[in-house]
């Protein structure tokens, strides 16, 4: 085998660097992209694998219910064919073969028009929904149709399941009779015709990705084998995941959405290109795109998802050209000059809420975002300490701050926010895969910009570095942490290696390969405890209303375990007593609030009802079902979670300023500011806040 890549010294050298966005289609570039991630996850992972049979049988497995894991298409007959490779796959990894990946990938190319086929049929005849009998909806239960007939039969149930729940959604209230059902023939004729066009847009898609797409998958589930945060990026995926990371994206504001391969706008981004152009609107179609004044139109209607984002979006200063529909019928070319995009729901955002006379702060911290490739760009480092400085001008008594969707991001970004809160010292430690520790601590040389009370929101969706954030100033005795039992639990730090670098000259074609995002360390709270798999334990639990069921690390598929490490000295906030009493004290208040003791209870039934995941068939039957599950719903008396009328929800000094000139702006404010004020637990927070008394 010819080396593709230079010598993995290189390696060290790479770091973030941006992707364009084209696939690779040659098997001998896939078998190059393969050998470059087998070598990389070998020497660089956390914890390296050895290519043996456990390994291949892991691959296999994820490989397999990554491209099948409703079991939709293939059979035991094709499992039996797909078994012979369970134990050779570490051997075709080493060697690059894809004997095992072509067989699978034929077989669903074939078992995608099998299933074309049979999902056809079975929409072109009726259904009787008065047979007794049963469809299974939990995927993880379910096994292979023991050959094609019955995987007709599956797909007749799924069809069946899925149209009688529209047909549900129609006829509303009224009661299921025979003559209803026979009265509804012109409804169901219609409701399978729509799924029918639903399906084949569906369907087409999936027919149209091409061989590389699959083989990214494939490699992909090689990666995820080492632990669960361990992916191949192709090249448009580490696009977006730039997009996600940064907030920002290069385009013309419009949000998106496809359905029967025709292409929405949903909504347009205040200040975006299109929203201050004004010719489109939200409901308008988009049926072509061009690029600059004199290239062709090309038609976008049943394109990937993908591609029609890549020819929307582009540099900054450069011209699109759309062909739009509007919704009252007229066709329309617009030009479209795009720019720099802010999604401003992916930034940092404060208020001040009034309690009792006095002054509180909230923030919120959706993730740690970064630009990794322009660093005078925003991050959230800045930003919050740009809102703290807002508030504390605005005279805060206390400070809120929530990371209860916040599911990571930037290392350094966390460290950064950690020191606005303590004065000096160790935020978190690091160690390698060789065992190497290094310690991360704060560096703005003993500045504190906050020193008030402080309560940090946390849920099973606070993840890494929100994980990261909680323990050290919850280690320092900083803030009180409030929220479900425990935080998701991914104690596991990634880096991001692009590929291309590793090329040499002579096959510089084949670039971009794409990018292996790689679990290289461990971090752990600056006690020596690890928040893999334990997660942060929350000083004040509160029913949590935001997850139902299995949520975390521990839920994960080759997840990395637990340990601990030694404990650094520090030093606890003065003020370690204070919180500690209004720990105690809002403990025996939530004991006594209705409202928190019924989301228990409304949770621990939801929990038991999802446990049940054999559903009827039979109309009569599972209608009744649903209207017993909603009755019972209805029982639970959540009306506490209205705002309470002694707190009062406003702008900081400084937003308002700003508002009293830019509608958008306080546009955008007001909207927010009424999803906080029905949301029970901030209103929980500034009690707690109001409770810490020096």
């Amino acid at each position: 085998m010819r080396k593709a890549f230079v010598s993995f010294a290189v390696l060290s050298a790479v770091v973030f660097v941006y992707v364009a966005c084209t696939a690779f289609d040659s098997p001998e570039k896939d078998r190059f992209i393969l050998e470059l991630v087998r070598d990389i996850l070998k020497r660089y992972h956390y914890r390296p694998l050895a290519l043996d049979n456990d390994f291949s049988k892991k691959v296999h497995e994820a490989y397999l219910d990554d491209i099948d894991g409703q079991k939709h298409f293939f059979t035991q007959g094709d499992m039996e064919d797909f078994d012979r490779y369970k134990l050779r796959l570490d051997d075709e990894i080493k060697y690059e073969s894809f004997k095992f990946f072509d067989l699978t990938y034929g077989r669903l190319q074939q078992r995608l028009k099998d299933v074309k086929t049979m999902y056809t049929e079975i929409l072109g005849q009726g259904f009787d929904y008065t047979r007794k009998d049963f469809w299974n909806i939990d995927r993880e239960s379910k096994v292979y149709a023991i050959d094609e007939d019955a995987l007709y039969l599956r797909w007749k149930k799924h069809l069946k399941y899925r149209i009688m729940r529209e047909l549900l959604a129609e006829f509303g209230d009224q009661k299921i009779t025979d003559s209803l059902l026979h009265s509804s023939d012109t409804l169901q004729t219609r409701l399978r015709r729509d799924f029918l066009k639903n399906f084949n847009s569906w369907h087409g898609k999936l027919e149209r990705k091409p061989r590389n797409y699959w083989i990214g998958e494939y490699i992909d589930a090689i990666a995820m084998t080492f632990d669960p945060h361990t992916n191949y990026l192709p090249p448009t995926e580490k696009n977006e995941f730039d997009i996600r990371m940064s907030g920002q994206l290069e385009g013309i504001g419009a949000r998106l959405v496809q359905k029967l391969g025709v292409i929405g706008v949903v909504s347009l981004v205040p200040g975006g290109p299109a929203w201050l152009d004004g010719q489109l609107s939200a409901g308008d179609k988009i049926l072509k795109v061009g690029q600059g004044k004199d290239s062709a139109m090309v038609n976008i209607v049943d394109m990937d998802m993908q591609d029609v984002l890549d020819r929307i979006r582009g540099k900054k200063g450069t011209l699109v050209r759309l062909e739009i529909k509007k919704s009252d019928g007229r066709m329309e070319l617009i030009e479209l000059v795009r720019d720099v995009i802010e999604l401003e729901e992916t930034f940092a955002r404060s208020a001040v809420i009034t309690y009792q006379g006095r002054k509180y702060g909230y923030i919120f911290l959706p993730k740690f975002y970064i630009n990794f490739k322009d660093k005078d760009r925003r991050d959230c480092a800045k930003d919050v300490r740009v809102e703290i400085e807002k508030l504390k001008h605005s005279g805060i008594s206390g400070l809120v701050l929530d990371l209860r969707l916040n599911g990571g991001g930037s290392l350094k970004s966390c460290v950064e926010i950690a020191g606005m809160f303590i004065e000096d010292g160790p935020v978190v430690q690091v160690r390698s895969g060789q065992g190497k520790v290094r310690t991360l601590s704060d560096e703005d040389g003993g500045e504190t910009l906050y020193d008030g009370g402080l309560v940090v929101m946390v849920s099973k969706y606070s993840a890494s570095a929100s994980e990261i954030l909680a323990a050290a100033l919850q280690d320092y005795d900083r803030a009180i942490i409030m929220g479900g039992n425990k935080t998701f639990g991914k104690g596991t730090v990634q880096g991001l290696w692009d590929l291309d670098p590793l090329l040499t000259d002579r096959y510089e074609e084949f670039k971009p390969l794409g990018t292996l995002k790689l679990t290289t360390q461990k971090f752990y709270r600056i006690s020596g405890k690890t928040t893999q798999i334990q997660g942060v334990a929350s000083d004040i639990v509160l029913p949590d209303s935001y997850t139902y069921g299995k949520v975390g690390e521990e839920e994960e598929k080759n997840a990395l375990p637990w340990d601990n490490i030694d404990s650094l000295e520090y030093t606890k906030w003065k003020g370690s007593a204070a919180l500690k009493r209004a720990i105690a004290q809002s403990r025996k208040n939530i004991v006594n609030t209705p409202y928190f003791s019924e989301v228990a209870r409304k949770s621990k039934w939801v929990n038991q009802y999802g446990n049940d995941t054999l559903v009827s068939l039979q109309i009569q039957t599972y209608k009744k079902a649903q209207d017993d599950y909603l009755s019972q719903l209805r029982k639970f008396d959540l009306s506490d979670s209205t705002w309470n009328k002694s707190m009062r929800i406003s702008m900081s000094v400084a937003d308002n300023k700003v508002a009293q000139i830019d509608s958008v702006f306080r546009d955008r404010y007001e909207g927010w500011f009424e999803e906080v004020e029905g949301d029970a637990y901030t209103q929980e927070a500034v009690k707690v806040l109001s409770l810490i008394k020096p």
